[in-house]
């Protein structure tokens, strides 16, 4: 007897930098992937082998992120109000992505600030780590979190995004 796939559903949001898909299940927002230079199939492919998942193209599950995704890169303070599913992760880094989530719009904190908030300050590359396998960028606004030295460290959807966001932002670092 085979074991049913799990349906999640998708669509993809054209953004001028790169466009991002966007995966949730039923209960909410699971995953965004920039695919800047991703292939949508063979990308769409990989989460459906990850997640052991059937996706299926369905933008009503999206309007409200969309609307929110509009103003935010329009330059709109914007709190997101899309339902999460964080359908992965530890424990650990659901600990680090709720924390990076409360970073207000328009600020930045250190790797070491969140290393220091969850009690251990030698925990530092633990964060990057966590931060760096953030599945919800720009909801869970990892772009916010920033080297001690002022640096941007890294960035999944690369430091051009990351640095543009910010400047959206009008973060100063």
């Amino acid at each position: 007897m085979s074991e049913e796939k799990r349906k999640l559903f998708f669509v993809v949001y054209r953004w001028h930098l790169s466009d991002l898909l966007l995966v949730a299940t039923e209960k909410g927002l699971c995953t965004i992937r920039f695919m800047k230079d991703l292939k949508l199939q063979q990308t769409i492919e990989a989460l459906e082998a990850q997640y052991h998942a059937v996706l299926i193209q369905d933008e009503s599950f999206f309007n409200t992120l969309i609307d929110d995704l509009n103003l935010y890169l329009s330059g709109e303070i914007v709190h997101f109000h899309q339902a999460i599913d964080l359908i992965e992760g530890s424990t650990f880094q659901q600990k680090v992505w709720a924390l990076v989530k409360e970073i207000p719009y328009g600020q930045t904190v250190t790797y070491l600030q969140i290393a220091e908030k969850l009690g251990d300050a030698h925990a530092i590359r633990a964060v990057g780590g966590a931060n760096g396998a953030n599945p919800l960028p720009i909801v869970i606004p990892c772009h916010r979190v920033v080297r001690s030295n002022g640096h941007l460290g890294g960035y999944g959807g690369g430091l051009e995004i990351k640095d543009y966001l910010l400047r959206l932002e009008g973060a100063i670092f």
